[in-house]
């Protein structure tokens, strides 16, 4: 009998340590289980820090050019005063101009002045003279662009192509 007790302690204890290595399997199992859902969670955190990092160098980047850039380009103060400069040159010019403008209209209105007494001493000599003189008279002065040229006196007397006894 002794036999068979010990045969069934055995067996006992068989199936004891069999139940006892599947709960610790179990424990196990529930331990890689909650492992696994902790990793999965730092892996969807760092694929986040990973985009957050990604936009960052990205802004680092781009401010990088950036500042290549300016750095190309004179500094504030210079540009301002490059400007005031530029500003006075400009209302020095729009002087000028209106003084040049003022002038011109000035020698217009002399012009047109001298045109006009041009033709009363036209007139007032047409009046007094006699036809006859061989000497230039005003209706022969033309006028163009500030040069005079004298021609030949035409005695309205004469028609054309007779020629003067």
């Amino acid at each position: 009998m002794m036999g068979r007790t010990e045969a069934g302690l055995r067996s006992c204890s068989r199936i004891d340590t069999s139940l006892r290595e599947v709960e610790a399997y179990l424990e196990l199992q529930e331990e890689l289980k909650k492992e696994m859902l902790r990793t999965e969670e730092d892996i969807v955190k760092l694929k986040e820090r990973v985009a957050h990092e990604r936009v960052v160098r990205k802004n680092k980047e781009e401010y990088a050019a950036l500042a290549k850039q300016v750095e190309t380009l004179a500094p504030r103060k210079q540009t301002e005063k490059d400007r005031t400069v530029l500003v006075e040159q400009t209302s020095l010019l729009e002087e000028q101009t209106a003084k040049q403008t003022g002038t011109m209209e000035l020698r217009k209105k002399q012009f047109q002045l001298l045109l006009h007494v041009v033709e009363e001493l036209k007139k007032n000599c047409n009046q007094d003279e006699e036809p006859e003189s061989a000497a230039p008279t005003l209706d022969s002065v033309t006028i163009t662009s500030g040069a005079a040229t004298v021609s030949p006196a035409v005695n309205p007397d004469v028609e054309m192509g007779e020629a003067d006894p």
